[in-house]
């Protein structure tokens, strides 16, 4: 119910259909919500920042976002040209409309930011609307708060709990982000479960945190229980004007490997590499010994790279079709002359 409350927005649409900004220079008599179609007041005044109004006791469902009179909010929209911000979307065969916050149209990305509380539905609602219009789609929430102590980052407390955030074969790289993992303070995120999983839309749906550091955010990698605890990358992304919106999108992966921990990186990979290396070393030696014992058995030739019936080459070779197909087996390279075949 938004009777008492006057809504206030920085883009509106001339009477045919143009975008116009609170802060041209000239004032507009004629200016509607690129929402609701409704008439808006033009104001510019010398105390307040220059913005269009809804009337009083307006249904306009912008009113519901009432981020649109944060400062946060529009000093993070700020930070990209004023004519990506409070972009108009329409469904055509559903009639739904959303008004994102900014959106790039060189990558198709659509940017939300969120300082006040927004309710399941409506957060569900968008970002099902951009990704199912093949939109990426950035989520920045306020956390902010003042607090100076040890292990906090705004309304985010440290904790010791450890979720691996990516593998390298079987060795996760998990244990650099005990110190990057945190749990909420108050009220967690929790609706953000209900959202896409960040693993399955990394290329395309992002969720950030800003927790007072100016103009740095930090993208959240992994969560546990329901979002109550999450962990954040181990490099911030820095808000700055006129940015790429792919840097929402960066894989942790590529960030480490510019971080401090990067060689401490690559010796892991490379044990990991050397270790592999040698399991299958030991494999082989051991699949060709029971190979020769075979061979030996049957009184054949014990050459395991020869065909012990007519002496032509074995090759190795995967079944495309029959019982067991992709099964690997030795078969002698003169076939269809020579059907001779050794498992593998």
């Amino acid at each position: 119910n938004n009777c008492n409350q006057v809504i206030i927005m920085y883009v509106a649409i001339d009477k045919i259909g143009n975008r116009i900004y609170a802060d041209d220079e000239q004032r507009y008599m004629e200016c509607f919500c690129p929402a609701c179609g409704e008439l808006l007041t033009h104001r510019k005044g010398s105390k307040k920042r220059a913005h269009f109004a809804h009337k009083q006791n307006t249904n306009c469902f912008m009113g519901l976002n009432k981020d649109y009179m944060s400062e946060w909010h529009i000093r993070m929209q700020s930070y990209f040209p004023k004519e990506s911000r409070e972009y108009r979307f329409q469904d055509m065969e559903t009639g739904e409309i959303h008004i994102a916050d900014v959106f790039d149209s060189e990558t198709n990305t659509v940017i939300e930011f969120q300082h006040s509380p927004i309710h399941e539905d409506e957060y569900l609602s968008r970002t099902y609307f951009h990704l199912n219009n093949g939109r990426r789609i950035v989520w920045i929430f306020d956390e902010s708060r003042e607090n100076t102590k040890d292990g906090y980052k705004g309304r985010l407390k440290h904790d010791d709990l450890w979720v691996p955030c990516w593998n390298y074969g079987e060795i996760s790289l998990g244990w650099l982000y005990k110190e990057q993992s945190f749990k909420w303070m108050y009220a967690p995120r929790k609706f953000l479960s209900l959202g896409p999983k960040l693993t399955d839309y990394s290329d395309r749906y992002s969720v950030f945190v800003y927790t007072g550091e100016e103009n740095v955010v930090y993208r959240i990698i992994s969560e546990e229980y329901n979002f109550e605890y999450i962990t954040l990358s181990v490099c911030e992304t820095i808000m700055i004007e006129n940015m790429s919106t792919d840097l929402f999108f960066v894989s942790e992966r590529e960030l480490l490997l510019q971080t401090p921990w990067k060689e401490m990186i690559a010796d892991k990979i490379k044990e990991c590499e050397e270790s592999r290396a040698r399991i299958q070393a030991g494999e082989t030696y051991m699949r060709n010994a029971r190979r020769a014992l075979e061979r030996k058995a049957k009184g054949l030739n014990e050459d395991l790279s020869i065909c012990p019936l007519c002496g032509g080459i074995l090759k190795l070779r995967i079944a495309k079709k029959g019982r067991c197909p992709g099964h690997k087996f030795y078969g002698c390279g003169n076939y269809p002359k020579c059907n001779f075949t050794e498992d593998f």
